[in-house]
């Protein structure tokens, strides 16, 4: 079933390739290639989610447009902190 799923991979990345080299750069995929020796490591992912953290983004991302750019950490900081007392 793993050698399927690394051939379905490799099919992916050779896709990419030739349609859209320029996302050969992106993180993601690069570790689809990692994912069927992640699997046979580790097994299967329980309860992996990454959308609740991705959804955190854009609140992060709306905090950062409205700084003034010179501490931008501190300024979202402050954001949330007022966002937590109201």
């Amino acid at each position: 079933m793993l050698d399927a799923y690394q051939g379905t991979c490799d099919a992916f990345v050779q896709a990419i390739k030739e349609h859209n080299p320029s996302m050969l750069k992106k993180k993601k995929v690069h570790l689809v290639l990692y994912l069927p020796a992640a699997l046979r490591e580790f097994g299967p992912t329980s309860a992996y989610n990454t959308e609740r953290c991705e959804a955190f983004n854009s609140l992060v991302r709306c905090q950062n447009v409205h700084s003034n750019r010179h501490n931008p950490s501190r300024d979202i900081a402050v954001g949330f902190s007022v966002r937590e007392h109201l």
